[in-house]
């Protein structure tokens, strides 16, 4: 998947191992960060990793599994 680089139009290709910030998880979900920010404190959402005392990360393959869990086919 591709997600469009911010203050550019190039688009960024991310591999399954590559780890996103919020932000950037935000843009590849087509999200606002405090979307993701409510659905860790109620336990849903994609898997969210925590780095350190602070630094909360997602991995792309992540990202890719929830969006694939989370999609319903529409008549």
């Amino acid at each position: 998947m591709q997600a469009k680089e911010q203050g550019g139009d190039a688009p960024r290709a991310y591999k399954p191992s590559d780890l996103l910030d919020e932000k950037e998880a935000a843009r590849y979900l087509n999200l606002v960060p405090a979307t993701l920010r409510n659905w860790r404190v109620v336990k849903k959402g994609p898997l969210a990793l925590k780095i350190g005392k602070r630094a909360i990360r997602y991995r792309v393959a992540d990202l890719e599994e929830f969006i694939a869990a989370s999609t319903k086919a529409v008549a």
